[in-house]
């Protein structure tokens, strides 16, 4: 089975289910750009082992990219399935109508999504991107009804594990106390209640609300780190000065190591975000045995999260049961559910999942 691929970028999430992907299947990906504008070089570290090429266009913004790269390349190579991993940039959206219009079957791969008023136009033009798709690969229920809303038909959307961890990166087993303790010392953080969120730091992700939150809400044994790095990086400096806020700590982006031993320190995850159409973190956390107090915004707090069992699900906005939920956990120990939760989401599966959809699709084409 012979199979397109087209990305935005290597991330390096993406990268490590591809190279799994071709240990099996004849894929060939097309990446749009080398690098999103927004994430820095030490992003892109994971090694590439399956075939690829980066298309030549005009980068746009952050993400965006104009190009007839996909037309021209469809058009002189053949395969068996097309997987757009999106619809949104010039050069997906030149891509699709082309397929459209000259009968050639895609199918469409979405991270999340979530349906929102928007102008009757540009409901329209995502309408007509995603319901020719052929078939469609799905993280989550929410997802598949995100599809489902621009046209999609349900019997052909398949679902997927979503993962960015691989079994054996998970914590074995809850760090004891004196381990938690050890580690602490080692990365020179407060011995107790420390709180967490590994995020980029833009406006998306509410983390201002947070510090002021911990400022104005919190007892002062607690603590805060701050991991990310973004735009956003000198104005939590800044409120962190002026309200002489000790208790927060702030963290330039870090390799994906260094990032999990501060999760392993940590008590709690906190992932207030206004919008993620994923949300990678909530596992990532659970696999270094945290449980996550999230907003109802994050597609993966959504699917992976069973309130009181492994963390919490608020609805955004509400400070009040934010808080009632934070000191419900200075009650309870999750560890070990969180665990059982990235076990089961885990690359591996997600790996085993692709292949059984794509034993699937190959007898329906």
């Amino acid at each position: 089975m012979k199979i397109l691929i087209v990305f935005n970028h290597p991330a390096p999430y993406k990268v490590r289910l591809f190279n799994e992907l071709a240990k099996k299947y004849d894929i060939h990906v097309l990446f749009e750009r080398k690098k999103a504008s927004n994430r820095p070089a030490s992003f892109y570290s994971e090694k590439i082992n399956f075939s690829y090429e980066f298309l030549k266009g005009i980068n746009v913004g952050h993400e965006n990219f104009i190009s007839k790269g996909i037309i021209k390349h469809v058009q002189t190579h053949k395969y068996d399935l097309i997987i757009m991993n999106g619809y949104s940039t010039f050069a997906e959206m030149k891509a699709i109508k082309y397929f459209i219009k000259n009968n050639i079957a895609y199918s469409l791969y979405v991270n999340g999504g979530f349906a929102r008023i928007e102008p009757k136009w540009k409901k329209e033009l995502k309408t007509k991107l995603i319901s020719h798709a052929k078939f469609y690969f799905a993280p989550s229920i929410e997802a598949k009804k995100f599809l489902v809303y621009y046209g999609a038909k349900p019997d052909d959307v398949y679902l997927y594990t979503y993962s960015t961890i691989y079994a054996d990166e998970i914590l074995k087993e809850p760090l004891t106390h004196d381990e938690k303790i050890k580690l602490r010392k080692k990365l020179n953080l407060p011995t107790k209640n420390i709180y967490i969120s590994t995020s980029r730091f833009e406006e998306r992700k509410n983390l201002t609300k947070l510090i002021y939150f911990f400022i104005d809400e919190m007892p002062k044994d607690s603590n805060l780190l701050l991991i990310g790095g973004g735009p956003l990086t000198y104005r939590y400096l800044q409120i962190i000065r002026k309200e002489k806020a000790d208790n927060i700590q702030v963290y330039e982006y870090m390799s994906r190591s260094e990032m999990f031993e501060y999760l392993r320190a940590s008590d709690v995850y906190l992932f207030p975000t206004l919008e993620d159409i994923y949300g990678h973190v909530v596992n990532e956390a659970m696999a270094n045995g945290l449980p996550v107090i999230s907003s109802d915004k994050s597609l993966a707090s959504l699917k992976l999260i069973k309130n009181g069992y492994n963390g919490y699900i608020y609805k955004s906005g509400d400070k009040v049961t934010f808080k009632n939920y934070i000191f419900e956990l200075r009650k309870k120990n999750l560890t070990n559910n969180a665990l059982k939760t990235a076990k089961e989401n885990t690359i591996e599966k997600m790996v085993q999942d692709h292949y059984a959809i794509f034993e699937d699709v190959k007898q329906k084409i």
